[in-house]
């Protein structure tokens, strides 16, 4: 774990684990009972309260990213599995991205790259990501479902899938109907999934109705879906599976992976969070590694 051990071992979370700091990953004991914190002081740590975002808060908690990719970059960790981000607190204290995945792959100097969710078997890749609803359109490029076709692809061949099915998603309901409730379909996702074929070994199909598409791969027609816009994923995704949701981040040179739901501050501090999915991102991100 990488945090201000000082601010972990002040609050009570209702559970007799010892707080370890370290100043090295090597020094870590893994030993049952006791957690290894990477220290990372927090000068103002007594400003932070539960469930209240601020600029303390928001800058320690990119700083720690930042860190943790560091260690990744220099292969003193195999991967890394993030605790959900405040993009609220990340704003005051200016940081200029919108979620962990555009951070981690700037660090990183990867173009490249791109946003899975998965709650197993079921997995989809988004071709944009943190942006509001009426902005899709416009962000919405052949590059950008291109490179989540691509990402779709590799992600599935590191899990042995040698030729994968592949649904591509329509932005538009009926999937544009042949024009008459949008452009995108014949303008850029088609054109996207054309030049797909001719490049990868997978059988991709669409662009098809969003509705119906997710309906297809829980009944295993499709080894993975790719999504045009954030909630086409998420919300079936979480009514199939919540305790089970992951978040991977695709084209990075090490595992990436984080629970697929928010900070909850509705709940901090009431002893209430789940935390299956947080299970789930760690033991997904020790079965990715197998595969770097």
């Amino acid at each position: 774990m990488i945090g201000d051990a000082q601010i972990l071992s002040l609050q009570n979370y209702g559970v007799s684990l010892k707080i370890r700091p370290i100043l090295n990953p090597l020094e870590a004991k893994y030993q049952r009972g006791t957690i290894d914190v990477l220290h990372v002081p927090c000068d103002d740590f007594k400003k932070l309260k539960f469930g209240q975002p601020n600029i303390v808060s928001g800058a320690l908690s990119a700083f720690c990213v930042k860190k943790s990719v560091e260690l990744a970059l220099n292969n003193i960790v195999h991967g890394l599995v993030h605790a959900p981000i405040s993009k609220k607190a990340w704003a005051l204290a200016g940081v200029r991205f919108p979620g962990h995945t555009e951070l981690i792959a700037a660090e990183c100097n990867i173009k490249k790259f791109g946003m899975a969710i998965a709650s197993e078997p079921l997995r989809t890749v988004l071709a944009t990501r943190h942006i509001s609803l009426k902005d899709v359109s416009k962000h919405l490029t052949k590059s950008a479902v291109s490179t989540a076709i691509f990402l779709a692809f590799n992600w599935m061949k590191q899990k042995k899938i040698l030729k994968p099915k592949i649904g591509v998603c329509a932005l538009n309901p009926h999937a544009g109907e042949k024009g008459l409730l949008g452009l995108e379909e014949i303008e850029i996702i088609g054109h996207a999934i054309k030049e797909a074929k001719s490049k990868i070994s997978a059988e991709l199909f669409g662009p098809l109705p969003a509705d119906s598409a997710f309906k297809d791969h829980k009944q295993k027609k499709y080894d993975c879906l790719v999504t045009m816009y954030h909630d086409q994923s998420l919300i079936p995704l979480k009514l199939f599976s919540a305790e089970r949701l992951v978040n991977i981040t695709l084209g990075l040179p090490f595992p990436r992976t984080s629970p697929g739901h928010g900070t909850a501050f509705d709940i901090a501090g009431q002893k209430r969070a789940d935390p299956s999915p947080m299970v789930q991102a760690i033991l997904t991100a020790a079965e990715l590694t197998r595969t770097f």
